[in-house]
């Protein structure tokens, strides 16, 4: 069964650790041995495309629009993501 990788998306950065067919294919590969099973993977952190800094960047995007379309930044913001009973206040 060919293997793909893992992908584990933290509050602030994403790690991807992903498997090699050879090692001139890899950054820095290491071996891993899981269940009988020898894999050669590598892996690398992107820092800022976490979770909680993705909603951050997304909140952004709306503060933005926001004061795009009414030429003054109200302090509240409509989320489409959040139910709509929600509301965020930016003070």
């Amino acid at each position: 069964m060919p293997t793909l990788g893992a992908l584990d998306m933290g509050g602030a950065s994403v790690q991807k650790t992903h498997s090699c067919n050879d090692a001139a294919s890899c950054k820095d590969p290491t071996m891993l041995y899981l269940y009988g099973g020898s894999y050669r993977v590598t892996s690398s952190s992107a820092m800022c495309y976490g979770l909680a800094e993705a909603m951050n960047r997304y909140i952004l995007m709306l503060l933005h629009d926001a004061f795009v379309a009414d030429g003054s930044l109200n302090n509240t913001v409509a989320n489409p993501c959040l139910m709509s009973a929600s509301e965020v206040d930016f003070r």
